[in-house]
């Protein structure tokens, strides 16, 4: 039998829904085939118990008489099995992808998943790829699934049945209404989806509910039936009659107007959907590229850069200029003539960070893309290549109608470097756009062309800040003197980003007419503005002595002690023994003994303190700071042998000496030396019994006793 109806077929159907093409009724085939299939040996018909898909013997038998191509064979096969795979997405995408196929024997694999597969998820990606796609081939067993034991299959399958909107998903879920030995739970998922459906169609079955059903049942049809009509006129089955009656008697143009309505709102939300579809698919697909196991290869990418979906090549376009691998730039430079723009956009730029002037030729041509963003990727890309050869290509962009496009022309050629190109910056100064004014300022310094000062000294004035910003900088770059006062005009900038810029250029230039406003500078709101104007000074000190004092003493006085010392030394180095600098050196040792002592360099402020106690032999703030640098640098001994000193030297200050040799016994307790404070004490009680007075003794003594108990 099964051989005389396989002749009988014209053609094998493309689909199992709509019209099956054959020269015998659709259920005549299905009727034939299934006896076919039922005497395929039983032999064939051994599996495994835990299979997902128990019917492979089958497949080999629908394989046979339809017709398909072996890379079309292996896809489905292999989305077949990832079926079973614990990864939702991966399970997701190929239930998807078997069911875009529109193969019969894809489509069967679908209905026999939901019908006998023992995989929940199996189940769940399934039932949503019917429901994306609406597609009503699989109602019968989906609405079987809404009495499965799994509360997340039931849900899927109510979901996905409440976007196929078609009579014969209604029909299924009436009939299940009308079976008496359907389980309560089961008729109450068949009438929740029915109410999900929101189709006014459903309110017929639905209504009788109100008075033969039981209470569950009864309450859950009044809410599919509010759902369904927006009323709400509680559980009256009358008023609900009624209701439908009304709807049921409008005139044909109303229905077929609502009818058009409905079908539009639907080609809207499929439309979106079909996208959102497309998109779910791509981002799996560049998850897929991107969990590959060998970053290094580019085997995977160079793949996707020929895939049908446009993320997945743009993906693919991006990742490749990651690999740093010259082999891909012929694959990147054939991308920039992709379809997508995106995709060439992508491209231009990977093509940019592999740095392979083989790309030139094709990126040049890229500059006269349609698109703007593949003109702005190929021209900054080509600003890294750094041809000089390109310059006149892109100095044509700067004419071009996108604002991006002609600041990405600006920028490249101040990569390049080329000075042929200075003119044609120069007159980008003046653009409209802030953007290409901004681009041609920066880039004018990085060529650093002397043509350029007096037009960036006048863009110092233009109305934008970030013009003027990357003006200053250019100017710091370019190192001419006559932007010197037109720098020292920008401090004042209301813009904080333009006085640091200021600040920095002027430290470049090293002219010494800013030190009164790069010092006025230091008390800036804006923390960089006053590092930068702090920084521009050690620069600009030079080599005159009141220039360096100046800038010292300023740095000192804003407590930026770092860099202080650095011009201090400085100043110290040159006039140490300048006769006539005398009582400004002895300030300035003061202020770098100081200095270090505010930054912890304990030698280097022991040294300077040092070097003061000849010059202020009467000084006991100079004493006890060089005690304290003693103390800090752990030199206790030495530091007891200056109170010793000192002692002798200046007696009227006994008090503040004794309290210094407390301290230091302190110490020496805190460090547990008991030996040593006990030691000290006594020999502090041996040359003066009174220890420094009534008080100090008894600390001392205190001391003492603590050292003696271990504590």
């Amino acid at each position: 039998m099964f051989p005389s109806f396989a002749a009988n077929l014209t053609k094998p159907p493309s689909r199992f829904h709509g019209a099956v093409q054959m020269t015998i009724p659709r259920r005549a085939f299905w009727a034939a085939l299934c006896l076919a299939l039922a005497l395929v040996p039983a032999a064939c018909e051994s599996v495994k118990p835990k299979k997902l898909l128990p019917f492979e013997p089958r497949h080999l038998m629908l394989w046979k008489y339809y017709e398909a191509s072996p890379e079309l064979k292996a896809k489905v096969e292999d989305w077949t099995r990832k079926l079973e795979s614990d990864n939702p997405e991966v399970r997701a995408s190929a239930a998807t992808s078997l069911l875009s196929t529109e193969h019969p024997v894809a489509i069967e694999t679908l209905i026999q998943v939901l019908q006998q597969s023992e995989i929940p998820g199996a189940k769940i990606a399934v039932a949503k790829a019917f429901g994306f796609a609406e597609d009503d081939r699989a109602v019968a067993p989906m609405v079987a699934l809404l009495d499965d034991p799994d509360p997340e299959v039931q849900k899927a399958a109510s979901e996905s049945l409440a976007r196929i909107r078609t009579r014969k998903t209604l029909t299924r879920l009436a009939e299940v209404l009308q079976r008496p030995d359907a389980p309560l739970s089961f008729k109450v998922a068949a009438v929740q989806t029915l109410g999900a459906m929101r189709d006014q169609r459903a309110a017929e079955p639905l209504i009788p509910l109100l008075t033969t059903a039981n209470g569950p049942l009864r309450e859950a049809a009044k809410l599919a039936l509010e759902k369904i009509s927006n009323q709400s006129l509680g559980d009256d089955a009358r008023k609900w009659q009624d209701w439908w009656e009304a709807r049921k008697a409008k005139t044909r143009e109303q229905w077929l107007e609502e009818t058009v309505e409905k079908h539009e709102k639907t080609i809207a939300r499929l439309e979106k959907e079909n996208e959102a579809l497309k998109t779910e698919l791509a981002v799996q697909t560049v998850k897929a590229l991107d969990g590959r196991a060998d970053k290094r290869d580019p085997a995977p990418l160079l793949e996707g850069l020929k895939h049908a979906y446009p993320e997945v090549r743009v993906y693919a376009a991006k990742e490749l200029g990651k690999t740093k691998s010259p082999a891909v730039v012929s694959a990147l430079v054939e991308a920039l003539l992709d379809k997508d723009a995106r995709v060439r956009a992508a491209a231009a730029a990977s093509l940019g960070e592999l740095g392979d002037r083989g790309a030139t030729s094709g990126l040049s041509a890229a500059l006269r893309d349609e698109d703007a963003s593949v003109r702005e990727a190929a021209a900054r890309s080509l600003g890294k290549l750094k041809d000089w050869g390109t310059a006149d290509a892109l100095v044509l962009l700067l004419g071009d109608g996108s604002e991006d496009v002609c600041a990405a022309a600006a920028e490249a050629l101040g990569d390049i470097g080329d000075q042929r190109a200075v003119p044609s910056l120069i007159k980008a100064l003046t653009h409209s756009s802030p953007k290409v004014r901004e681009a041609a300022a920066g880039s004018l310094g990085k060529v650093r062309d002397p043509r350029a000062a007096r037009p960036l000294i006048q863009a110092l004035s233009d109305p934008n800040e970030r013009v003027r910003w990357y003006a200053a900088d250019s100017l710091g770059a370019l190192g001419q003197a006559e932007a010197e006062d037109p720098l020292i005009a920008a401090l004042a900038d209301e813009n904080p980003r333009v006085r640091e810029s200021a600040a920095i250029a002027l430290g470049k230039l090293g002219g010494v007419r800013a030190v009164p406003a790069l010092t006025k500078l230091l008390k800036d709101a804006d923390k960089r503005v006053a590092e930068q104007a702090a920084e521009a000074l050690v620069r600009v000190a030079g080599e005159k002595f009141e220039t360096l004092d100046a800038v010292a003493t300023a740095l000192y006085n804003s407590g930026d002690f770092k860099r202080a010392v650095l011009v201090l030394d400085k100043q110290l180095e040159k006039y140490s023994a300048a006769e006539e600098h005398r009582q400004a050196v002895r300030e300035s040792r003061l202020r770098l003994a100081k200095s270090s002592q505010r930054l912890a360099d304990w030698p280097k402020a022991i040294e300077a303190f040092e070097a003061l106690l000849p010059l202020y032999p009467k000084d006991v703030d100079i004493r006890v700071s060089l005690a304290q640098c003693l103390k800090e640098a752990r030199q206790l001994d030495r530091a007891l042998q200056y109170h010793a000193t000192w002692l002798q030297e200046l007696p009227d200050e006994k008090t503040t000496w004794w309290q210094g040799r407390l301290d230091i016994v302190g110490e020496h307790l805190a460090q547990k030396n008991h030996a040593k404070v006990a030691e000290l004490v006594d020999e502090f009680e041996k040359t003066s019994s009174d220890l420094g007075g009534p008080k100090l003794k008894a600390k001392f003594l205190e001391l003492r006793e603590k050292a003696k108990g271990g504590g």
